[in-house]
């Protein structure tokens, strides 16, 4: 099964929570090591690209977990409501995308985040070409 396909088991947990908006705190948190600090370091640049990797690395992990196949999901059941309290999983999923490669460009343009142009580019690049190969359910 690919892995764009199918309303996952962990989407649904996600939706489920309760949380208002589980991931948006997830990513927050992740966030907040830079806002903290953390990546400060005589290794400075290396921590960073460590750092945008795994972030981003998550921010597709949990889309491409959050985008609705087209067909009839693998348990024949019905959508179940998100973590926004709709049932567009794919606009949850293109609103994460958004705001956390968002904030990743603003971090690598304000200087925030140290990661050298080469490095930054090839990530952020690995990880939309990911994303780009579910591009039908993203678009």
């Amino acid at each position: 099964m690919d892995h764009c396909t199918g309303f996952h088991q962990e989407s649904q947990i996600i939706a489920l929570s309760g949380a208002e908006a589980p991931l948006k705190g997830l990513f927050v948190s992740l966030w907040a090591a830079l806002d903290g600090r953390a990546l400060s370091s005589l290794h400075r640049s290396s921590v960073s690209a460590a750092f945008l990797s795994a972030l981003l690395e998550c921010v597709v992990f949990m889309a491409r977990r959050l985008i609705p196949d087209s067909r009839k999901y693998e348990d024949g059941k019905e959508p179940v409501l998100t973590s926004s309290g709709t049932l567009d999983a794919g606009e949850d999923a293109k609103s994460l995308v958004r705001e956390n490669f968002g904030k990743a460009w603003q971090e690598l343009k304000d200087g925030r985040l140290k990661v050298e142009e080469r490095a930054a580019a090839r990530l952020v690049a690995q990880n939309l070409d990911v994303l780009d190969n579910c591009r039908a359910r993203f678009c």
